[in-house]
């Protein structure tokens, strides 16, 4: 009751197995309005919804069902007897407040046909786009999805060709650099692959480069370590 949707949001993070991706937030509102020229009193129904982006926090969608024509309350109808017959048809209110959210959610994640798979970038030259696609037959079908990748031990020309790997990654939508130090890079990197497509790019990646490396991830953040025998 009465949830604020940073505390929503926090729960749903918690949920481990499987992960939430997104999750729908509504209300259900119920007044009685008397007529003007009789005694009939006709209940109203309100339900606005919308969707958040668990990772992000953002808001997808949103949309309201309201202005409903319901029967008249019996007369001497008091609160609890509106709740009753609110309640009876707030499942069918709902299904159009469910239709209308997955519609929606349905065009945010996928690309519109006939267009190019979201995210596709320019090949690259040499046989990099052949180990990371850019995209596959079905597209790019997940939400958006930033995640935070940090660069351990690697020199700047060794940062620079990863920055390229990054582009070439199937999915990718966006990338900026956060912080770079001598041997430290951090990038923000925003993508519809999930995280581990992403964690298999990058173990392909290292291999590609002929570097040792190891790969981590927790929560959202990537953190890969160049590994050196000397």
């Amino acid at each position: 009751m009465r949830r604020r949707d940073s505390e929503i949001i926090d729960v749903a993070r918690a949920v481990q197995a499987p992960p939430l991706d997104v999750i729908a937030v509504f209300q259900i509102y119920a007044s009685a309005t008397k007529s003007t020229v009789s005694d009939i009193v006709r209940p109203n129904i309100r339900i606005p919804g919308r969707l958040l982006n668990v990772r992000t926090g953002q808001q997808i969608a949103a949309f309201e069902v309201a202005g409903l024509e319901l029967a008249p309350l019996p007369q001497g109808c008091d609160r609890e007897c509106l709740l009753e017959r609110v309640g009876g048809e707030a499942r069918l209110v709902a299904n159009e407040l469910a239709q209308a959210l997955t519609l929606k959610l349905s065009g945010f994640i996928l690309p519109a046909r006939g267009a190019s798979a979201v995210g596709a970038p320019a090949p690259l030259s040499g046989s990099v786009t052949a180990l990371v696609p850019a995209g596959d037959g079905q597209g790019c079908p997940n939400l958006p999805t930033a995640f935070v990748i940090r660069l351990n031990g690697f020199s700047t020309s060794e940062v620079q060709a990863i920055e390229e790997y990054l582009r070439a990654f199937g999915c990718y939508l966006h990338h900026r650099p956060i912080r770079s130090a001598a041997s430290q890079a951090e990038f923000w990197y925003e993508t519809r692959a999930d995280s581990a497509r992403l964690n298999r790019n990058m173990h392909l990646m290292l291999e590609h480069m002929s570097t040792a490396g190891q790969v981590s991830f927790a929560g959202d953040t990537f953190n890969i370590t160049k590994l050196t025998t000397r």
